[in-house]
């Protein structure tokens, strides 16, 4: 491509807008943390394998370690996860969990003959299926709720405005029974009311408060997530003399997550 051409598409990159798809800040840190899991042998070593080698978790993790192998191979590790949740709403703590028997690890390893009388001395062919992440979560939360954000802006607005009961009745007769304000629709609701005598003819005036404050509402909620990020990783390594191993391996990534949350 000519330098001109190469400016050309600086500026129309620069002029030209194209519609992209981003993701909640939330979504990006579930799935970008990756747990390390692999076979009942990986994990009892705390997921140290790479300097190791001859483990099926290698496919995934270092894949010149399956030069050492000198017989072929299949492994399968279950595993079970238990979730534990404490979630607090208000003055209310609650505890939930969960249990979730999953396939951790299945790996097949076929390996050649070794070869004694040549430098390659064998090689690897690795299949695996991995568990990287696990979504599976559960958590509920109740409480009493004598708190309402919305309407203690409403109670600010009442009590700035500073109208009385009978500014109240004259606004809404003068105005053919009809409602302008917001603060004027939750007085006539009654959601909030006056709390200090002015006089007998003017009534009640500021400050307000809310009626729900003395009347509080038991809330609850439940959410519950499901899924994983499961990866299917082919392999192929080589054994060099016993000096050199040499690999490679390309991995298939599968993200399933799934969530009901209800208030």
């Amino acid at each position: 491509m000519t330098k001109s051409g190469v400016y050309a598409g600086f500026i129309l990159s620069i002029f030209i807008s194209v519609p992209v798809v981003a993701q909640y800040a939330g979504d990006a840190f579930r799935y970008s943390e990756i747990n390390q899991t692999g076979t009942a042998r990986f994990q009892g070593l705390g997921g140290n394998h790479a300097a190791l080698g001859g483990d099926a978790s290698t496919i995934s993790g270092n894949p010149a370690g399956l030069g050492f192998y000198n017989r072929s191979e299949f492994s399968i590790s279950p595993a079970v996860a238990n979730i534990n949740t404490d979630s607090r709403y208000i003055d209310r703590l609650t505890t939930d969990g969960k249990s979730n028997f999953n396939l951790s690890n299945a790996s097949l390893v076929i390996s050649s003959k070794p070869g004694f009388q040549r430098k390659w001395k064998r090689s690897s062919l690795g299949i695996s299926f991995s568990r990287q992440q696990s979504f599976q979560n559960r958590f509920s939360y109740s409480g009493l709720n004598n708190k309402s954000a919305y309407v203690d802006k409403v109670v600010e607005d009442a009590d700035a405005v500073g109208w009385k009961d009978k500014d109240y009745e004259d606004e809404y007769a003068d105005n053919n029974q009809s409602i302008q304000y917001l603060d004027h629709a939750y007085y006539y609701q009654k959601m909030i009311y006056p709390t200090k005598f002015v006089s007998t003819t003017e009534g009640y005036g500021p400050p307000y408060a809310r009626d729900d404050r003395n009347n509080p509402t038991d809330q609850t909620g439940e959410f519950e997530s499901k899924g994983a990020n499961t990866q299917w990783t082919f392999t192929y390594a080589g054994n060099y003399d016993d000096k050199l191993y040499i690999g490679g391996s390309v991995g298939f990534n599968r993200i399933k997550y799934s969530y009901f949350h209800t208030l």
